[in-house]
């Protein structure tokens, strides 16, 4: 009997500490969660506001201080106006580049546009041959350099638009081949050369299966401004695209151009079998 009387005291006395020790960590959390409470913001806090606004009005910039504005600035501006201002300098900068290039008067100066391209050696190679076509025809007076003819390809994006706008401006084209999208474009802009005041009669008789005309609306008049580049000797791609049929590219002057007589020799030297 005694010693189930100690046991039973024994049993009490151990949940007897499980209490005090339960009650002991009750105690903790419950100071823990006050510390937690008192680290919270407010209910009526600006955070919960539910209509609020994180930008500032312009009545309310005009009343910060200096610092405040700074401060301002910096944390909604800063990053996105050094962004800006480095893509303008970038653009700047490859502008600048490509204009370095000699702009003496004897040059010639052909853009391939939209990503229209030839084979790489081909295309390399093509002020050297354009200058021995022009040098050994007997209607060229002048002797052609080699390295004042230019034939790059400009592509669809941001720099190259940029650039061909300046070119444009600058009357630095003197001929263009297009993509048939691209041609309409300039010719419904006036931004195309009548060819008859480039070529004579004869030699649009001879080119008339290629020569594209431009119906004027208010008056019916055909305009030639573009020759089909069809059938040559070279394979105009885009990317892996070879431009044939409906995307056949044309070539035309630009009414910017300055160097009519060897814009002319172009088309034919294009088209020389």
């Amino acid at each position: 009997m005694n010693n189930k009387n100690k046991k039973t005291k024994n049993i009490t006395k151990n949940n007897s500490n499980n209490l005090i020790k339960n009650n002991s960590l009750d105690k903790s959390n419950l100071n823990n969660d006050k510390e937690f409470k008192k680290s919270r913001l407010s209910k009526d806090a600006e955070i919960y506001n539910p209509e609020r606004s994180d930008h500032i009005v312009k009545g309310q910039f005009k009343k910060m201080s200096f610092k405040d504005k700074v401060i301002h600035f910096k944390e909604y501006y800063l990053t996105i106006t050094i962004a800006i201002v480095v893509l303008a300098l970038l653009v700047t900068c490859v502008i600048l580049i490509n204009n370095s290039r000699d702009t003496e008067e004897n040059i010639f100066y052909c853009g391939f546009l939209n990503g229209i391209a030839l084979e790489h050696m081909t295309q390399s190679d093509m002020p050297k041959d354009f200058t021995d076509y022009l040098n050994e025809h007997p209607d060229y007076e002048e002797t052609a350099d080699k390295n004042r003819i230019f034939i790059p390809t400009f592509k669809n994006d941001i720099i190259d638009t940029t650039r061909i706008d300046g070119y444009f401006d600058e009357g630095v084209f003197d001929a263009f081949l297009v993509h048939p999208d691209t041609f309409n474009g300039y010719a419904s802009k006036n931004a195309l050369m009548d060819l008859t005041k480039i070529f004579s009669e004869d030699e649009l008789k001879e080119l008339d299966s290629r020569v594209i005309y431009v119906i004027n609306k208010k008056n019916g008049e055909k305009t030639p401004m573009g020759i089909l580049m069809d059938n040559t000797k070279y394979e105009f791609k885009i990317g892996n695209t070879v431009l044939e049929g409906d995307l056949t590219p044309i070539y035309c002057v630009p009414t910017c151009a300055g160097r009519l007589e060897e814009a002319k020799h172009f088309a034919f030297f294009l088209l020389e079998e």
